[in-house]
């Protein structure tokens, strides 16, 4: 039976202490799976291939670790010799091996028949222009200068589209015989040949391309199963290893639900009780370590919060012992939702969150969930209650949660049954639990009401680093958040929520970071409260050496281009019919100017962008509110209103910020309303500031 190399197990303190064991505990896991690890137990390689698993020097392993089983493959080509092995047969010939292997071809002939290749292919990738393929097929294409493009080419996402017709079968037959001949085991390897979620998806299209392919003939080409064995069992044990293993990112559950998957369909393989019992070892560990335990995603990123919830309802699905603890997290990772969706029933776009409505995919996996025998109890009736629009379901109970470990925040006007998107709610963030996914969005926050979208964030346009869109989508000024000295910064230091409270009337949180400590800012805090109905305040407190300057940025959404300025320091945005919500924006200190920027691409970069959909930019305008200041300790309050479509802006005046005995107040008129915090840190000079 085969040995496997375990991963360091996450035990640490609870995530409830605080959330910067998760990121020690991310940071161990992913020390642990460096890439290129030698194989433990083999003799020292003699080369690499590049890959994430070294090769033997010689053809036996002293230790059959999943890492030797591929080093063998590797140096024989996955022979008749090595497939026989694998399958317990060490005497059978190559045919007998093959149906052996795929239990689809027991009573298939394999016939040596000639590879025809295909009149025509094409590929059709996101929103590129399709691409016409060549013949022998040039695995190194780039058209487009897009390494997602490249990605898709080389991963055979495209391959289950030809699975339809006879045709289609033949033309798949021959990409598999021309990647298993021409790059399978080329040294060096391409990109993605032995990239985790490339071999995750290869394997998954190789092994339906099988089923496919048997279920469609008596005669199969030995030529082409062959070609598919040397894929799957190369791809089998590779991401099996360890050290393929991405442990530290969303990959390693694609990688261990490709194996959940497909070694089932490999029930001759002798070390298939073996990697499936490491297999479950390893999603219990991933799943520990890549949520937190309020139920958030670690990857910073409402949507793939949903995403890493989809494979961890696959998985319990998929694993064969009973899933314990994991069903405890997909409720807690369901019941989040509730609050994290707005009411439109899409996700703030902070991280890589892409626009768009979730309901049919969230429900599908409420009922999923529910068929597994979880999801039972209020809190599921709940979020029931928000994906209908409250026609079934129980009407949530809570308007506010705030996530501590998580890292986000939700504040909201009402539940309403008979309009469900027109309550205005407030989201934000401020978290950094792993580098994936990440934006540099710490402190901000998106505004939703009446129907629309107002403050938005700048949201994902693709993955291409290369592409200018994408580049700004990762700097702090496409974010609703506080830059010091125009600049972005490193997420070298802390990130977290430390505060949060309500009264039923007004609902804030504080958080902080200390990414600007080398540029003088010894603390940087950041108050979002919500007035109820229509009122948010935003105040930065900033305790900083020598003079800076500061710039706070908001993000309308692309519907508010009517845009104006009522007494030089306030900004009213409205739609251009200006039928639309109304928002305004009032600093209280008063700024050294007021800049608006939409869709810019100058010298200085991109500047009032909105991201709505995959390489999707419309301009938008971003307000971006100045300061210049040489204070120690400073407070930047701004009030922001929100008016019902056909109804005037409600304008504050009389504004007044002040400080005393712990706390800070702010005040505005109609109504002479105001709110009274606590100051986020002690012996701040007393002072009151008005406009």
């Amino acid at each position: 039976m085969i040995s496997t190399i375990r991963s360091i197990e996450h035990v640490g303190p609870p995530f409830a202490r605080r959330r910067f064991a998760i990121l020690q505990s991310i940071q161990l896991i992913a020390a642990s799976l460096v890439l290129c690890a030698s194989a433990v137990g083999c003799d020292e390689p003699d080369r690499s291939l590049g890959s994430c698993v070294s090769v033997p020097a010689d053809e036996q392993c002293s230790v059959p670790t999943a890492a030797c089983r591929f080093g063998m493959l590797v140096s024989r080509h996955v022979d008749a010799s090595a497939i026989a092995e694998l399958v317990g047969m060490p005497d059978a010939e190559l045919d007998t091996s093959l149906r052996a292997l795929f239990p689809a071809l027991a009573d298939a002939t394999l016939v040596e028949d000639e590879i025809t290749v295909p009149a025509a292919l094409s590929l059709d990738v996101l929103t590129y222009p399709t691409y016409e393929l060549e013949f022998p097929i040039d695995w190194q294409a780039d058209p487009y200068g897009n390494n997602s493009w490249r990605f898709y080419l080389q991963n055979f996402h495209w391959l289950s589209g030809l699975y339809s017709t006879p045709e289609g079968l033949d033309a798949a037959g021959y990409v598999i015989v021309d990647w298993a001949n021409r790059v399978l085991f080329r040294d060096p390897p391409l990109e993605w040949t032995w990239h985790d979620h490339g071999m995750a998806r290869r394997l998954d299209r190789v092994m339906g391309f099988i089923d496919h392919y048997a279920a469609d003939r008596d005669r199969i080409s030995r030529s082409i199963a062959h070609a598919a064995a040397q894929i799957v069992l190369t791809h089998v044990y590779a991401l099996s290893s360890d050290g393929c293993y991405a442990g530290h990112s969303n990959h390693g559950m694609l990688q261990d639900m490709a194996l959940l998957n497909h070694l089932p369909g490999l029930p001759a393989l002798v070390d298939v009780d073996a990697l499936l019992e490491h297999t479950d070892e390893r999603v219990r560990a991933h799943v520990a370590a890549s949520v937190a335990s309020d139920g958030i995603h670690v990857e910073n990123s409402p949507e793939y919060h949903v995403f890493y919830l989809h494979l961890l309802v696959a998985a319990i699905d998929a694993l064969s012992s009973a899933p314990g603890e994991l069903s405890t997290i997909r409720d807690a990772m369901l019941q989040a939702l509730v609050h994290l969706l707005q009411p439109n029933l899409t996700l703030p776009q902070f991280g890589d969150t892409e626009n768009g409505t979730r309901d049919w995919q969230i429900a599908g996996l409420l009922a999923h969930a529910r068929e597994q025998g979880g999801a039972v109890g209020r809190a599921f009736d709940e979020l029931d209650w928000v994906l209908s629009g409250g026609q079934s379901g129980t009407r949530p109970r809570d308007l506010d949660r705030v996530y501590e470990v998580g890292g986000y925040a939700a504040f909201r006007e009402r539940w309403d049954a008979l309009d469900p998107s027109a309550p205005i709610a407030l989201h934000f963030t401020c978290g950094r639990l792993s580098q994936t996914h990440y934006h540099r969005d710490e402190l901000g926050f998106e505004l939703y009401g009446h129907g629309s979208e107002l403050i938005v964030d700048t949201g994902k346009y693709s993955y291409d680093n290369s592409d200018p869109f994408t580049v700004h989508q990762y700097h702090a000024a496409a974010h609703n958040v506080l830059l010091v000295d125009g600049k972005s910064y490193e997420p070298t230091g802390i990130a977290q929520i430390f505060d949060h409270g309500s009264d039923g009337t007004v609902s804030w949180v504080q958080g902080t970071h200390t990414h600007y400590a080398s540029l003088g800012i010894t603390s940087q805090v950041r108050t979002l409260a919500y007035a109820r109905p229509d009122t948010v305040v935003v105040v930065d407190h900033l305790r900083a050496s020598g003079s800076h300057r500061y710039q706070q940025h908001f993000h309308l959404h692309p519907s508010l281009s009517e845009v104006s300025f009522v007494d030089e320091h306030i900004v009213v945005a409205t739609t251009a019919d200006r039928a639309g919500p109304t928002v305004v924006l009032a600093p209280v200190t008063p700024p050294t100017a007021i800049e608006l920027v939409r869709g810019e691409q100058s010298e200085r970069g991109l500047q009032g962008w909105y991201y709505p959909g995959w390489a999707q930019a419309e301009p938008a305008t971003d307000v971006i509110i100045h300061y210049r200041s040489d204070e120690r300790d400073l407070a930047l309050p701004v009030v922001v209103t929100v008016a019902a479509p056909d109804t005037p802006p409600q304008i504050p005046g009389q504004l007044v910020y002040a400080e005393s005995e712990g706390r800070f107040t702010v005040a505005w008129t109609p109504s002479a309303r105001e709110i009274s915090l606590p100051l986020p840190w002690p012996g701040l000079a007393r002072y009151t500031r008005s406009r």
